[in-house]
């Protein structure tokens, strides 16, 4: 999915710094996995977006 090469270059690094230290630690490493899991929940519900 491109979702995931997506999402850091939406975000510009200074709010990904600031998304990581306003949320929990992610177990993961990644810093938009909450986000990248809806993304990718709604995608199938709606492929019309492209994903």
């Amino acid at each position: 999915m491109d979702i995931k090469k997506d999402l850091p270059q939406t975000f510009p690094l200074s709010l990904r710094n600031s998304m990581r230290q306003s949320q929990e630690p992610s177990t993961d490493g990644d810093p938009f996995g909450g986000l990248r899991r809806v993304l990718q929940a709604y995608s199938l519900c709606n492929p019309a977006v492209g994903y």
